[in-house]
C-alpha cells in the first residue's frame, strides 16, 4: 500500500504517521478487550493473564499455553515448514538455499502460514501428547451478562492499577500512552462497551490517584517534546518526586560533611605503596585525580568511570589509605557476583555483599557501621531510587562514608530512577569526576571501537566490526545463530588453547537465549572430551522461579548459581561459601547426595541437593553457565567475548551493545540472526514492497537498534521541562492490592530500613514534645473528641465515595450536601465552645 492520500481539496499528500505515535499498543489492548467481550458472549470464561497482560482462556492449562507459545523467532519455523512442503531436508540445504526459503517464509508475515500452529489436526495431536484433551470452551447456557457501566469501570480501574504501578516500578516517568495502555488492559478483565471507556479509566487515574509501595500517590503530568516532532504527555507521581527530592537532600547533607576526608599525605603514601601501578601516563594521571577527589570529598561521593577504565585499580590506594586510618571498608553492588569483584581492590571478601543482603544485615543488626566505616558501591547506575534511598538513610543515621562508582552508559537500573543523574544534581556536576578513557582493551583500535558504542558513534562502530570480520550475520534464523555462536566459541577456544591465561565468555540479551547457547556449547565441549556422559537429570528453575526446564548434568558441566551457596570443602573439611548469585562453577563429581563443585579459585566443595533447591517449588536452582545474560556479565573481564543475539538485535539498546561489547581485552564478536534482522526490515516496509534486502539493509537495521538509548528520565527533570504541568488528586482509603504491593514477592521483599530509621526519629521527637502536648490535650480534650467524631463521619462518607467512585451527579450533590452539613455542625459547635470559654473568663 502506497503512503498516498488525496485531500478533500484535491491535493495529494501522505498519511501523517506521527498521529499513530503511542497508540498502536493501546489499540492492541482494545482488540484484546473486544475479543474477550465476544468470547464471553458465547459463554467462554476469559481472564486477564497476569504474565502476558492479554486475554487468556481460563479452561486451557498454562503448560499447554506455554508449549504452543514456543515459536521460533525470525521466520525459521515458517521456512522449515515451507521446506518440508517442498520435500526438502532443511539440514542438508546450503546457506544460500536456506536464505531463499527463509525469504519465502517471512516475505509477507501478515499472510497466514500453513504450518503446525494453524493446522488443527497437528494442534490436537500435540495437545494429546501433552496429556491434554481439549473440550469446547463454549457455554451457551451459561452466559454471564455484562455488569453495569459503573461496576464494569470500577473493575477495570482496579485491574489497571497494578499494571500502571508496574510501569512506575520500572520508570519514574512514563508516557501518557502507557497509562492508556494500562487502562485498556484493565478492560480485558472487566469488559468493554466502547473505546471511550479508556478515557473514563484514565480520568479515574487522575482523580483518584494510584497506589505506590503501600501509599496513595497523585499523578503529575505535562507536555514534553515527542520523537515525531509532536508534543507528548509525560506522567510521574508525587511519590517519585518525593523519593528523588529525599535522595538529593540526603546526598547533599552527606557531601557537606568533610570530617572523613583523607589528608593529601595519607593519599600519597597509599599511592606510593603500589609501585606497579603507573600513575604517570595520561590515563594514570586521570586516575590519580579521581583518587584525590574521592579521598578528600565529603561523606557522600561519586565518580564515573567508563567500562575498562580501571576502577578497581584506582580504588586500591584509597582502600589501603582508609584501612591505614583504622576504618572498616565494605563493598556492595546490586548482585553478589559484582560485589565479589571489589575484593580485587583490597576489600575483605567477608565485607562484600549484594545490596539486598547489606540492607538486610543492617536492619537485623548483623552488620554494625559507624563514622569509622566506609562503604564502596560499585555499578551504582544499576540501582533504583528506592534502593539508593535505603542506603542513603543508613548513611545519614550511622554516619559512614559512602563512595559510589558507576557508568550511566552501561546497563540501566531495573527499578525506577536515574540515580547518577540525581546524584550529579545533588553534588554538582563539577564535583563528580569522570574517567573517560579505557585501558581494558590492549589495541588502540579496539579501545576506539568500544568508546564509539558508548559515545553514540554506532554507525561507524558497526561498519568497523563488519569490515574486520567480527560482526557475523548468520544465514538462517534462531537455531542457526545459536549453532554458529557455539561453533565460534569452539574455534576461538581451540585457537588459543595453548595460552594458560586465555579466557572467553558469551553473553545474550535474555535467559532463554543464554540457556540455548549454553546447551549448544555444552554439546561442543562434549565432542571435545571436556564433559562426560549425563549422570542425572533434574527439574530446574531460575532465580525468579519463572522458568522451568530439564537440566541434564555431567562431570565437567559449568553451572550458574542463583543464590549464595555453602559447601563442605573437600580439603579443609570446613563449611563455607563456594559461590553466589551469578557465580559459574564446574561440576567435578555427582552422587545421590548432591554435587561437588569447583569455583574460580580452584576450591572444591560438596553441595547437597537440598541446598540447591528452591524452597517454594522444590526445583533445583541451577542453569548452564557457558553463556550469561548481559546484565549478569556486566563487570567481567575476559580475553575475548562473544555477544550473541539469536533473536536478532530488535530488543538490544545502546546500553546492551556497549556493555557486552566492552568485556574483552583483545577481541569481541557480534553474532546475530539474518532471519530475525530480515524479518524486522520487512515488517517496517509497506505491503507489497518486493525490493531485495541486501547486507546494507541488515547492517542499517543493526545500527538502528544499537543506536537506541532510552535513558530513564527523572521525575524532577520532567517537572523542570514540562509545559502545562498539572497535578491530580488522591482519593484516600483505597486499599485494593495494598498488601500484595507493600510486600511484593517473598523472594524480593523491600527493606524496611528507611521506615525503621524514620520511626526512630519520630519516636525521639515525640519524646520531646509529648509532655506539653499532653497538657494541651487535657485542656481541650472535649472539643477534640467532638471534632474527631465529626472527622470520622466525614471519613466514612469519603470511604463510601471511594467504594462507589462512578456515582451519578445526583448522588454526588447529595454527598457534598451531607459534607456541608457536617462541616457546618462542626463550625457551630466550635463557636459555642468559644462563646462558653469567653463567658467563663469574664
Amino acid at each position: 500500500m502506497f503512503n498516498l492520500v488525496e485531500t478533500p481539496s484535491g491535493r495529494v499528500g501522505s498519511i501523517n504517521l506521527a498521529l499513530l505515535e503511542g497508540r498502536i499498543h493501546e489499540w492492541g489492548a482494545l482488540y484484546q478487550a473486544y475479543l474477550a467481550n465476544h468470547l464471553r458472549a458465547h459463554g467462554v470464561e476469559v481472564e486477564l493473564d497476569a504474565r502476558t497482560e492479554m486475554a487468556k482462556l481460563s479452561a486451557v492449562p498454562d503448560s499447554v499455553v506455554a508449549q504452543f507459545s514456543k515459536r521460533t523467532i525470525g521466520g525459521t519455523a515458517a521456512a522449515r515448514a515451507f521446506a518440508r512442503s517442498l520435500g526438502l531436508d532443511w539440514e542438508a540445504l546450503t546457506p544460500a538455499r536456506k536464505i531463499a526459503l527463509l525469504k519465502a517464509g517471512v516475505q509477507n508475515p501478515r499472510e497466514a502460514k500453513s504450518d503446525d500452529v494453524s493446522d488443527l489436526a497437528a494442534w490436537r495431536a500435540t495437545a494429546t501428547r501433552l496429556g491434554y484433551e481439549h473440550r469446547s470452551v463454549l457455554r451457551p447456557d451459561d452466559i454471564v451478562p455484562l455488569p453495569s457501566r459503573e461496576q464494569r469501570l470500577e473493575t477495570a480501574f482496579q485491574a489497571a492499577l497494578p499494571l500502571l504501578g508496574k510501569q512506575f516500578d520500572r520508570r519514574a516517568v512514563i508516557d501518557g500512552a502507557d497509562a492508556r495502555i494500562a487502562a485498556a488492559k484493565g478492560l480485558i478483565a472487566a469488559g468493554i462497551a466502547e473505546a471511550g471507556d479508556v478515557d473514563a479509566i484514565t480520568r479515574a487515574f487522575r482523580e483518584r490517584g494510584v497506589q505506590r509501595r503501600g501509599e496513595d500517590a497523585a499523578l503529575i503530568w505535562g507536555h514534553v517534546p515527542g520523537r515525531q516532532g509532536r508534543d507528548r504527555v509525560a506522567v510521574t507521581t508525587t511519590l517519585e518526586v518525593r523519593e528523588e527530592e529525599t535522595l538529593i537532600e540526603t546526598a547533599r547533607a552527606g557531601a557537606r560533611d568533610h570530617s572523613a576526608a583523607l589528608s593529601r599525605k595519607a593519599i600519597a603514601a597509599a599511592v606510593a605503596s603500589f609501585p606497579e601501578i603507573d600513575f604517570t601516563s595520561a590515563h594514570g594521571r586521570a586516575q590519580r585525580q579521581i583518587i584525590d577527589q574521592l579521598g578528600t570529598c565529603g561523606r557522600v561521593g561519586l565518580a564515573i568511570g567508563v567500562a575498562g577504565s580501571g576502577k578497581s585499580t584506582l580504588l586500591k590506594p584509597l582502600v589501603r589509605a582508609w584501612q591505614a586510618d583504622g576504618r572498616a571498608v565494605h563493598g556492595i553492588a546490586l548482585a553478589w557476583r559484582q560485589s565479589d569483584d571489589l575484593a580485587e581492590a583490597g576489600i575483605a571478601v567477608e565485607n562484600t555483599r549484594a545490596v539486598t543482603a547489606f540492607l538486610r544485615d543492617l536492619e537485623r543488626g548483623k552488620l554494625v557501621l559507624g563514622r569509622k566505616s566506609v562503604v564502596v558501591v560499585d555499578e551504582v547506575g544499576l540501582l533504583g531510587t528506592r534502593q539508593l534511598n535505603a542506603i542513603m538513610a543508613a548513611q545519614a543515621e550511622t554516619g559512614f562514608q559512602l563512595v559510589m562508582i558507576g557508568d550511566p552508559k552501561q546497563m540501566q537500573a531495573v527499578e525506577a530512577g536515574p540515580v547518577i543523574e540525581l546524584l550529579r544534581r545533588a553534588l554538582g556536576a563539577d564535583k563528580v569526576p569522570e574517567l573517560g578513557s579505557s585501558i581494558r582493551q590492549k589495541a588502540e583500535e579496539e579501545r576506539e571501537t568500544v568508546l564509539m558504542f558508548r559515545n553514540g558513534q554506532t554507525e561507524e562502530a558497526v561498519h568497523r566490526k563488519d569490515a574486520n570480520g567480527t560482526l557475523q550475520i548468520v544465514p538462517g534464523g534462531y537455531e542457526e545463530a545459536v549453532a554458529q555462536t557455539a561453533s565460534l566459541w569452539r574455534q576461538r577456544f581451540e585457537a588459543n588453547q595453548d595460552r594458560p591465561d586465555f579466557s572467553i565468555s558469551v553473553s545474550a540479551p535474555s535467559n532463554a537465549e543464554a540457556h540455548d547457547i549454553s546447551l549448544a556449547i555444552r554439546q561442543q565441549r562434549r565432542t571435545m572430551g571436556q564433559i562426560g556422559t549425563n549422570q542425572v537429570t533434574v527439574t530446574a528453575t531460575d532465580g525468579a522461579g519463572e522458568r522451568e526446564y530439564e537440566l541434564a548434568l555431567a562431570v565437567g558441566d559449568r553451572v550458574r548459581l542463583f543464590r549464595r551457596t555453602n559447601a563442605k570443602f573437600t580439603e579443609a573439611g570446613t563449611v563455607g561459601n563456594i559461590g553466589r548469585n551469578g557465580s559459574v562453577l564446574e561440576i567435578t563429581a555427582i552422587d545421590a547426595l548432591g554435587l561437588t563443585l569447583r569455583n574460580g579459585e580452584g576450591r572444591e566443595g560438596a553441595v547437597a541437593w537440598d541446598t540447591l533447591r528452591d524452597e517454594a517449588s522444590g526445583r533445583v536452582q541451577l542453569a548452564y553457565g557457558d553463556a550469561l545474560t548481559t546484565n549478569t556479565a556486566q563487570g567481567t573481564t575476559v580475553t575475548e567475548h562473544i555477544h550473541a543475539m539469536p533473536c536478532g538485535t530488535k530488543l538490544v539498546t545502546a546500553f546492551g551493545a556497549y556493555t557486552s561489547g566492552s568485556r574483552h581485552r583483545e577481541q569481541s564478536f557480534i553474532v546475530t540472526s539474518e532471519g530475525a534482522e530480515r524479518a524486522e526490515v520487512i515488517a517496517r516496509r509497506p505491503l507489497g514492497d518486493r525490493r531485495e534486502i541486501g547486507r546494507g539493509d541488515l547492517l542499517n537495521n543493526v545500527i538502528r537498534n544499537f543506536a537506541q538509548a532510552p535513558e530513564t528520565e527523572a521525575a524532577l527533570a520532567l517537572i523542570d521541562r514540562a509545559v502545562g504541568l498539572r497535578r491530580g488528586a488522591v482519593q484516600a482509603m483505597q486499599r485494593v492490592h495494598r498488601a500484595a504491593e507493600v510486600r511484593g514477592d517473598v523472594r524480593d521483599q523491600p527493606s524496611m530500613l528507611v521506615e525503621r530509621l524514620m520511626s526512630r526519629r519520630v519516636a525521639q521527637a515525640f519524646a520531646e514534645i509529648l509532655p506539653a502536648l499532653a497538657a494541651q490535650l487535657r485542656r481541650h480534650g472535649g472539643t477534640l473528641a467532638r471534632v474527631a467524631r465529626i472527622g470520622a463521619d466525614v471519613a466514612e462518607l469519603l470511604a463510601r465515595v471511594a467504594r462507589r467512585p462512578l456515582v451519578n451527579r445526583h448522588a454526588e450533590a447529595e454527598f457534598w450536601h451531607l459534607v456541608g452539613e457536617r462541616g457546618q455542625d462542626s463550625r457551630d459547635h466550635m463557636e459555642r465552645q468559644k462563646h462558653t470559654m469567653r463567658h467563663n473568663r469574664s
